[in-house]
């Protein structure tokens, strides 16, 4: 009985366990799917490694001298669960309303009819990877990621459309295109930058902390050539002003537990997509 133990003893040197990111020393990290798989030879190394009020603890075998195994995934909370689910049909409710907009579209600017078209866009790629959450029935929360760096830059590009716009009514794809090109590709690279700082804290490359304060930085870069740009009438301001908030609300539920922040993610991407395609598509319905 005693080689199995020495065995496992010399597999583990060393494992630390930080808000359940794990670090083996001389031996290798066993992955499948992005989850780890951690073998420990006892009980009491288990109990000096792991947390005993984690949630996280699916199982141990109580053989000192038997290796014990662990397998770790972020499972959906109950809670977190549920807001995805109530979330996801939202989205499809908004998704459906947000079609009214190419309601006799024949004498519509075609400007705001890609406008459309591109947040419409944006609510599906938003809808699958619900759907796709759902059916895997655990989420680790740097999924939302592939998400993000597909959806944000389109967000973006189509708020800073719809405000150029309001300012003038005339403006046309080709024009707002040439025109606005510098700018499009800048407010591109910017979100960019913040979306890998926070993807880098996901990972836990970065403290939490770091990763939103640096972030923030290329996010206020951004809004900052938007407001100045681009917001030149009082409607452009207004709306500038609206996505700026909901938008920095991201940061804000970084810095949370893996529930309430995911429970948050939930809700602000309600707004930040779903709403503005709907604000779209009614007001291209009363132009």
């Amino acid at each position: 009985m005693a080689l199995p133990n020495i065995f496992c003893s010399l597999l583990l040197l060393s494992i630390k366990c930080r808000r359940c990111e794990f670090a083996l020393s001389n031996t290798k990290q066993i992955r499948k799917g992005g989850n780890l798989l951690i073998t420990v030879a006892s009980m009491a190394e288990w109990s000096k490694a792991f947390d005993s009020s984690s949630n996280l603890v699916r199982g141990v075998g109580s053989n000192p001298t038997r290796c014990i195994f662990f397998y770790y995934h972020e499972e959906m909370t109950d809670w977190v669960k549920r807001s995805t689910q109530i979330s996801t049909g939202v989205q499809f409710i908004f998704g459906i309303s947000s079609l009214i907009g190419f309601i006799n579209i024949q004498d519509k600017p075609p400007f705001l009819i890609a406008l459309l078209i591109a947040d419409v866009s944006v609510q599906f790629l938003e809808f699958c990877f619900y759907i796709f959450f759902i059916q895997l029935a655990y989420l680790k929360t740097y999924y939302r990621y592939f998400d993000w760096y597909i959806s944000t830059p389109t967000m973006l590009i189509t708020l800073i459309g719809m405000m150029e716009y309001l300012n003038d009514d005339d403006v046309t794809i080709n024009s707002f295109l040439s025109d606005y090109t510098n700018e499009i590709i800048y407010i591109i690279l910017m979100n960019s930058m913040m979306l890998s700082f926070g993807l880098l804290g996901e990972l836990g490359y970065t403290q939490t902390k770091l990763s939103v304060i640096f972030g923030f930085l290329p996010f206020m870069a951004t809004f900052a050539v938007i407001f100045i740009r681009f917001a030149r009438s009082d409607d452009s301001f207004i709306l500038a002003c609206v996505v700026f908030v909901i938008w920095s609300l991201y940061g804000f539920f970084a810095l949370l537990s893996y529930e309430k922040k995911n429970i948050g993610y939930n809700i602000v991407d309600i707004f930040s997509k779903n709403l503005f395609g709907l604000y779209i598509a009614i007001y291209l319905l009363l132009t």
